[in-house]
């Protein structure tokens, strides 16, 4: 199991789009994300600060998505 990158909430929410996740609305610095099959995740796009990894673990539990998966979407 590859270990979770440091990564900010912008390339979050980037990888979260090439997985098949849409932006549903914003509220405040939070973007709330949805997946055409009810999947949702909510991301912090504080653009100078790298996520917290227990925040990226959480934000992939909730999507559902794998960390290989994430991965993979990081890199286009």
């Amino acid at each position: 199991m590859p270990r979770l990158p440091r990564v900010s909430g912008p390339q979050t929410s980037a990888a979260l789009r090439r997985l098949g996740f849409r932006d549903r609305h914003q509220v405040g610095s939070h973007l709330v994300m949805v997946h055409e099959d009810g999947r949702r995740a909510v991301v912090p796009q504080h653009a100078a600060r790298k996520l917290r990894l227990g925040t990226l673990h959480r934000i992939l539990r909730e999507a559902s998505v794998s960390r290989e998966e994430f991965a993979k979407a990081l890199c286009p």
